[in-house]
């Protein structure tokens, strides 16, 4: 059995602790890769090319031979491959230059033959292109006149004016334009399935004009918020507001979720920092809420009320019943002025 496997890295050394690291005088044994695998060496035998015989050996006439016997063994069958076509070679010597001739004659009349055919044939698709699109100009004419007459921004003057320019003026009216009728509540129902029935029960019956027990607000901001935000918020915690149940916190951090909620069970959304843009988020989000007869307010002005005066102009928001909006602006100041951060 080889030992080859045995880890080994150094002689075994003799003393009580075989293989230990007790320091003693080296012993008798070794490890088996110690141990020389040859004792003698093996000679070569005759015939083996001892040193005599490659002296006696003349190694150039032995290279020469070799080079001529592959040379001669090519030769034949090169000669065996060819021979036939070497007889018909002889015969036909004489006509060589004549068929040469005829044959670069014939290539001539083919390749003027082949040009010939492939210049029809370019004029023919020339030809057949130019009458396609005589054909499709009618058709492409009628189809751009009837998407000018169907567009109403080209062709109904009277209700639209194309050159009316969008500017900053014109985005501050639109979004400050007030909505005297009562609003319509209605969904598009065609289908009458369960999934539909859900869906109405869940958002047509939205109504945060009664007052709820949820406010949504970041109270980790308690003590940066102005008093009568804080005397608010204690007020309605304790139950003892205008809608008597205790109030209690739900908070994403997500504006819109928030917003949602606060359309589905009731209660209080808001932001007393100015940090929403009046123009692209506290007014579509009044907006909203307005129509499912709630209100929205920036702590003491109604937010749809407010003349932009720029286009990023910004303000707290605050979002909920008539009721719970008209018991916070009664607190007085509850908009958040100061924003003194968080070191990380």
């Amino acid at each position: 059995m080889t030992t080859a496997a045995r880890p080994t890295w150094a002689p075994a050394k003799g003393g009580n602790e075989q293989g230990g690291t007790r320091m003693f005088g080296p012993s008798q044994k070794y490890s088996s890769r110690d141990i020389a695998s040859h004792t003698t060496l093996k000679p070569r035998k005759d015939g083996q090319d001892t040193q005599e015989e490659l002296q006696k050996r003349n190694l150039r006439d032995e290279l020469e031979e070799r080079e001529r016997r592959h040379l001669s063994s090519r030769e034949d069958k090169d000669r065996r491959k060819g021979g036939h076509l070497l007889l018909e070679g002889e015969i036909g010597d004489s006509d060589d230059d004549a068929e040469i001739k005829g044959d670069d004659e014939d290539e001539d009349d083919n390749d003027e033959d082949d040009t010939k055919a492939l210049l029809a044939e370019l004029e023919q698709i020339k030809k057949e292109r130019a009458e396609n699109k005589l054909r499709k100009e009618p058709s492409d004419t009628q189809e751009s006149d009837s998407c000018i007459r169907g567009n109403p921004l080209l062709n109904n003057a009277t209700s639209f004016n194309v050159k009316r320019r969008w500017d900053d003026d014109v985005v501050f009216k639109n979004q400050t334009r007030g909505e005297t009728k009562t609003p319509k509540r209605f969904i598009n129902d065609t289908i009458r399935s369960d999934f539909h029935r859900k869906f109405l029960q869940n958002y047509i019956k939205v109504h945060p004009a009664v007052p709820g027990q949820i406010y949504s607000v970041n109270d980790a901001r308690y003590f940066d918020w102005p008093e009568g935000l804080r005397k608010y918020i204690d007020t309605v915690r304790q139950g003892k507001g205008r809608y008597p149940k205790k109030y209690s916190a739900r908070y994403i951090c997500s504006l819109v979720a928030d917003f949602h909620r606060t359309l589905l069970y009731g209660g209080v959304a808001m932001n007393p920092r100015d940090r929403l843009r009046l123009v692209y988020e506290a007014n579509p989000l009044s907006f909203l809420v307005e129509h499912a007869g709630g209100r929205g307010s920036d702590g003491k002005h109604k937010i749809l009320s407010i003349q932009p005066v720029k286009l990023h102009q910004r303000l707290p928001l605050f979002l909920g019943s008539p009721e719970d909006m008209e018991e916070l602006e009664s607190y007085g100041d509850v908009q958040q002025k100061v924003n003194p951060g968080y070191e990380v």
